[in-house]
């Protein structure tokens, strides 16, 4: 079973193409990054708010885009990004019966991909763990100052 860290990207981006580690500058994104490595990741993971590239590697070459937020997205929106993100990650030769898949991220970026939560499509993750839901940036402050070294 490989350990597998999910990021959200963040709306805070440098202009022009770039390696996604490095186009994302948003404060939420390099500490999830740091964490990720810490933890020692097999493979760390970025979802985007783009249909087009629901998943990217830390090293694809990728432009700024504007997209809207993924808290603002009607269920139908999410819905079809968990869709094509599932899609991405079987591609990226994940398994999602067998790998454990950590999310940092807010709830919005993984509708409908976890088993056991309420409208799960049919190939959702089986194995997962969501250390950032239902915490306020305050306590998501904290638990990167108690949790990185």
């Amino acid at each position: 079973m490989r350990k597998i860290f999910l990021l959200s990207c963040t709306s805070r981006k440098a202009q022009g193409t770039l390696p996604a580690r490095e186009l994302y500058t948003g404060w939420s994104f390099k500490r999830g990054l740091q964490y990720a490595q810490q933890q020692g990741a097999d493979e760390i993971y970025i979802l985007t708010k783009d249909p087009e590239h629901p998943v990217v590697e830390l090293d694809t070459m990728i432009s700024f885009y504007e997209g809207e937020a993924p808290r603002k997205m009607k269920d139908s929106k999410k819905h079809l990004l968990a869709t094509k993100r599932l899609a991405a990650l079987e591609r990226l030769g994940c398994n999602l019966k067998e790998d454990e898949f950590i999310f940092m991220t807010s709830k919005h970026f993984f509708a409908y991909m976890l088993a056991g939560r309420p409208g799960a499509l049919p190939n959702a993750i089986q194995h997962y763990q969501t250390p950032l839901e239902g915490l306020n940036i305050i306590d998501i402050t904290k638990f990167y100052k108690n949790n990185l070294k």
